[in-house]
């Protein structure tokens, strides 16, 4: 069946990643504030953490792969149902924790394994996997503890870094050594709430990185508004008691900043080594 043009499926593609990261903050953000709760098997900060890693970041490396080879009418049908039923069901206690395990599990391992049909891509297969396995241990987690350590821990230091290092986002990675930093302080002031934030730092990374490989208009101003937006996200997870002012005005500078990105996105980057 006829492809669709790489440069196109690729805007797209991180298009939605973006309104997508949009909207799993923006609902985060009242859903910590006891606003309402969401029918999801996980708390607050397991499903924000779980929706940007393994539902935004797989869909920027399905546009990465996308770039290199025109994706089919077919191709693209079955990731989008892959992709919106891990949605479904993480985002609603619908199924069991073995089958919502799967479903989650479904768009990574297509995502990473058609990266094999791609030679300059193959690296990316080992980093989909420990992505995949890392999934796995999260939702084991949730299900054995309530909510996930090594799983977070390990998709955090292992793949994000890696994913930021291979997709050369100066953005991205000036984040991850600012939470490095910001963990390192944590530890030494035994603050959970300050460990929390650099683990929110780093997770706020992976949209980042793909906002900024598109070229929205006013790009400056855009990439100032993206920069206020994830400092004001960073301060209201502190979780303390001067930053919780600050929740609504880092929902609106959140999704403002990255609905502004998605919407005025003209083009995507012309380099082929993103």
């Amino acid at each position: 069946m006829t492809a669709t043009d790489p440069e196109h499926s690729a805007l797209w593609t991180w298009r939605l990643a973006a309104l997508f990261a949009a909207g799993v903050v923006g609902l985060w953000i009242p859903w910590s504030l006891g606003l309402f709760v969401l029918g999801s098997p996980f708390g607050a900060f397991e499903w924000m953490a779980h929706e940007l890693l393994y539902g935004v970041l797989p869909l920027i490396a399905a546009g990465i792969a996308w770039r290199d080879r025109p994706p089919k009418i077919p191709e693209i049908l079955v990731s989008a149902a892959a992709w919106a039923a891990g949605r479904l069901v993480v985002g609603a206690d619908v199924t069991g924790p073995g089958t919502t395990a799967a479903i989650a599990l479904l768009f990574p391992l297509l995502v990473f394994v058609n990266a094999l049909r791609h030679p300059q891509r193959r690296a990316w297969f080992a980093g989909g996997l420990i992505l995949v396995a890392a999934q796995g241990l999260f939702h084991w987690e949730v299900w054995r503890f309530g909510l996930s350590e090594w799983g977070l821990a390990a998709a955090l230091v292992v793949v994000v870094l890696a994913f930021l290092a291979a997709t050369g986002s100066r953005h991205g990675m000036a984040l991850a050594v600012a939470a490095v930093g910001l963990a390192g302080y944590g530890v030494i002031t035994t603050s959970p709430g300050v460990l929390r934030a650099a683990e929110v730092m780093v997770l706020l990374a992976v949209p980042v990185a793909a906002a900024v490989m598109m070229r929205p208009r006013f790009k400056r101003l855009n990439g100032a508004a993206l920069s206020a937006a994830v400092a004001a996200v960073v301060l209201a997870a502190w979780n303390s008691g001067w930053a919780i002012p600050l929740l609504p005005v880092a929902w609106l500078a959140w999704v403002g900043s990255f609905t502004a990105v998605a919407v005025s996105a003209k083009g995507i980057a012309s380099q082929r080594n993103a």
